[in-house]
């Protein structure tokens, strides 16, 4: 797991996935622009937003997002960040390109995002979420691009992602399948993740 921080401002702005030893997965709209001179860095090798003495920081360097990504109704919301140096201690997620993901799996999900409302949580969370008909997407955000074959659907009572989730992965079998791209805060509500097995091709051309 990885979190960025905006090192001007002091804060975390979202999450994201070791995928390699010097490259993050995350979604796009994490990164809608890429400034060098707003410095960016990316925290891994903990479990705790406050001081940890094992923590380990690079600088960001290159942002690359899907060339068609758009903001307006969530399509290909993913990102490859590049970093300054590699992480050779630190294990990469293991991409689940070729799984196959059906209504009913037990997946898990994984955040700093705020708790609630207005609580942000310290340390990384964990839950089991349910994989779920792309309908309940579709519906709930009133988007039929959430039914297509680049979404994720999931969702369970008491369970979901929250501000500062995006880029978040969605894990089966301790591989990740998504990237949490689309949530509302308060627990039951669906997270809309980015199928990464549709950007298999992508995802290799830019490592």
């Amino acid at each position: 797991m990885v979190y960025f921080r905006n090192q001007v401002t002091g804060r975390l702005f979202c999450s994201g996935t070791l995928i390699t030893p010097n490259k993050v997965l995350t979604t796009a709209w994490c990164f809608p622009s890429f400034l060098p001179n707003v410095p960016i860095t990316a925290w891994m090798n903990t479990v705790s937003l406050i001081p940890d003495g094992d923590r380990v920081v690079r600088a960001v360097v290159r942002v690359v997002r899907a060339p068609d990504y758009n903001p307006a109704t969530g399509m290909h919301d993913i990102a490859v960040v590049t970093l300054d140096s590699p992480i050779t201690f630190v294990p990469p997620v293991r991409l689940g390109f070729g799984m196959f993901v059906n209504s009913g799996n037990a997946a898990g999900v994984v955040g700093w995002g705020y708790s609630g409302p207005t609580q942000l949580t310290t340390y990384l969370r964990s839950s089991y979420i349910t994989i779920q008909p792309k309908s309940l997407c579709m519906a709930a955000f009133n988007n039929v691009n959430f039914g297509s074959q680049f979404f994720i659907c999931a969702a369970a009572r008491g369970v979901g992602s929250c501000s500062l989730d995006a880029g978040s992965p969605i894990l089966l079998n301790g591989f990740q399948i998504g990237i949490s791209s689309q949530a509302r805060c308060g627990g039951g509500e669906p997270v809309v993740a980015v199928d990464v097995r549709a950007y298999e091709a992508w995802i290799r051309r830019n490592l």
